[in-house]
């Protein structure tokens, strides 16, 4: 899923520096002084914006190619330098709101940058992760379908929890961006339960407890482990909402860096 509105982020957080107008007033200088410090520390991006707002344009929470993701990558680093090197400007009381509002807004677009590229390199190991599920599930109604007696039916659970287990170690070697943590630490947890759900039916099979193997039957089919796939491409949809969200207030945040400076502007100049 591609998502739309970067380009107008970027263009729009640069070139931010604006003349208070000439003469000796101390308070204007200062003003013109800090504005040229914020235009140097800008100065990566400036000469950079086009290929930035590309790669936030092209990012996709599905597949992105090797050159998009080091596109990705080279944004959150020029993104991240200028807020760095905003951080050492000492702005004048004057400017001290523009100035909270400048960092807040470039540390909000390194911020997304690197998000964008956690999720490139998150989210094709997850689904590839979570590949083995239907295959398991189904292989489980099947054998479940032909087995005759207790110990097929026990079998057929301990290749399920076997396969579940295989799943979990993939994802656990994984670490997931903060706007897909929540969903992906409810989907562990639910294949770890899956897993001591099939061990306690087996220890109830070959107890021949048929009422606690119904019970973690019951409990195993509410858990629907093998609909994880579906929830992951939703919770990628919702990320995508997210990542959205976050283009709307830089873009709110940038307007209003805009008004503040005119606002300098009109009253020192």
């Amino acid at each position: 899923m591609r998502s739309a509105g970067a380009a107008i982020i970027l263009v729009a957080a640069v070139g931010l520096v604006a003349g208070c107008g000439g003469g000796s007033h101390a308070r204007r200088d200062a003003v013109n002084q800090y504005f040229d410090r914020v235009d140097a520390a800008q100065q990566q991006v400036r000469l950079e914006a086009v290929p930035i707002e590309q790669a936030f344009r092209r990012f996709s929470t599905g597949r992105n190619t090797t050159s998009e993701i080091h596109a990705l990558v080279r944004a959150q680093v020029a993104l991240e330098r200028v807020h760095a090197k905003l951080q050492r400007v000492k702005p004048p009381a004057d400017a001290s709101r523009v100035h909270a509002d400048l960092l807040l807004l470039y540390g909000l677009q390194a911020e997304v940058a690197g998000e964008l590229v956690a999720m490139t390199h998150f989210v094709p190991r997850y689904d590839a992760a979570l590949v083995p599920l239907k295959p398991a599930h189904t292989t489980l109604v099947s054998g479940l379908r032909a087995a005759k007696g207790w110990q097929k039916i026990a079998q057929a659970f301990e290749r399920y929890r076997l396969s579940l287990t295989g799943v979990l170690g993939q994802i656990d070697r994984l670490t997931a961006p903060s706007t897909l943590r929540p969903s992906f630490d409810a989907e562990r947890t639910a294949l770890r339960r899956s897993v001591g759900l099939c061990s306690s039916i087996e220890v109830a099979l070959a107890k021949h407890d048929a009422k606690k193997t119904a019970a973690g039957i019951s409990a195993l089919s509410g858990l629907g482990t093998e609909k994880a796939v579906t929830r992951a491409r939703s919770d990628q949809a919702a990320a995508a909402k997210t990542y959205n969200a976050k283009l709307v207030r830089i873009s709110s945040l940038t307007r209003k860096v805009g008004h503040e400076r005119d606002s300098l502007v009109g009253t020192l100049g």
